[in-house]
């Protein structure tokens, strides 16, 4: 069960744009999550996931505008100062409809299943971090297959955050979506999502085996003639419709996560949408002091004093250890 993060206070933006202005500088660490792509339709395939973008002690300063905007469905969430867009998690690709490609994305969508052609996964791009490094996640589409009177056509599984959609198989059956992810790497180490932004974080991923994941692939379409559902990937994926008749649709991607829609089943069943994004946010209640001055008397982000004559200190020279207990 996840809390409040001690010593950290959390912020969370789900779909909307926001203007947010920091009284003093703040050093932060940043999720984004991409809009989940749509499921193709018609022996469609899966929507492939948005990107989950995470960088860590990034420098807001006082007094200037940013601009959050976090994704509904198939489109990116941002963080912008003017018009410098400073980090971009851009959207999951679409899933093919029949006898098409997935398109391009954050994660690829699923390749449609054919009876004059297979599609292939789309495959992934690059998102932005204007000159800084951090670190994305984002995997290509699976394959569709082909069969010439359309019988066994399938379509291929969404890209996940951290796995490929698997392809379709020759046995009516949709590609499963790709895997999401419960962690970022940073600085050579491996960190829990869960861990980092607590319970704004476990409130909307999707719970496994006590893991938190986000960013799964949306499931493949096909024409079955029984088991009408292919699984999406970890992460709130959502499912595709393998049956032709209607009775089982495909389902969205989980809001929020950034996951890919489930792809729709032959007879023209369409595909579903995926999860809209996310931006999490969170920082140290006690914040490095600036060039020239040190942290003294106690309160919630502590307070800088000049240094005294002669004397100079670096940013962040006094550590977070010197805070005073109690302040959460």
């Amino acid at each position: 069960m996840y809390g409040p993060i001690s010593g950290f206070r959390v912020h969370q933006f789900r779909e909307a744009t926001y203007s947010i202005i920091f009284v003093q500088n703040i050093l932060a660490d940043v999720l984004l999550v991409g809009g989940g792509g749509w499921g193709g339709d018609n022996v469609g395939g899966g929507g492939g996931a948005g990107a989950i973008l995470f960088y860590a002690n990034y420098l807001f300063r006082s007094s200037t505008t940013y601009t959050f905007k976090v994704a509904s469905n198939a489109s990116a969430s941002s963080i912008s100062n003017g018009s410098t867009t400073i980090f971009e998690a851009k959207a999951g690709g679409r899933g093919g409809n029949i006898n098409t490609v997935g398109s391009t994305g954050a994660s690829g969508g699923g390749g449609g299943g054919g009876c004059t052609a297979f599609g292939l996964g789309g495959s992934t791009n690059i998102n932005t971090m204007a000159k800084i490094t951090g670190y994305t996640f984002g995997f290509k589409g699976g394959q569709g297959f082909k069969n010439n009177d359309c019988q066994y056509a399938a379509a291929g599984g969404g890209g996940g955050a951290f796995t490929a959609g698997s392809p379709a198989s020759n046995d009516r059956k949709g590609g499963i979506g790709g895997m999401g992810v419960d962690s970022v790497l940073w600085s050579g180490k491996q960190h829990k999502i869960a861990d980092l932004f607590g319970e704004a974080y476990t409130s909307i991923a999707i719970q496994n085996k006590g893991n938190y994941y986000i960013g799964g692939g949306g499931g493949g379409g096909a024409n079955a003639a029984s088991g009408c559902e292919t699984a999406g990937g970890l992460g709130g994926g959502g499912a595709g419709m393998n049956c032709g008749s209607g009775t089982d649709a495909s389902t969205a991607g989980a809001p929020n996560t950034g996951s890919g829609g489930g792809g729709g089943g032959a007879n023209s069943q369409l595909g579903k949408s995926g999860g809209s994004g996310l931006i999490l946010i969170r920082y140290s209640i006690c914040q490095p002091c600036p060039t020239g001055t040190y942290l003294t008397n106690a309160g919630p982000q502590g307070v800088c004093s000049s240094c005294p004559s002669g004397k100079n200190s670096g940013w962040g020279a006094v550590g977070c250890n010197d805070c005073p207990l109690g302040y959460v």
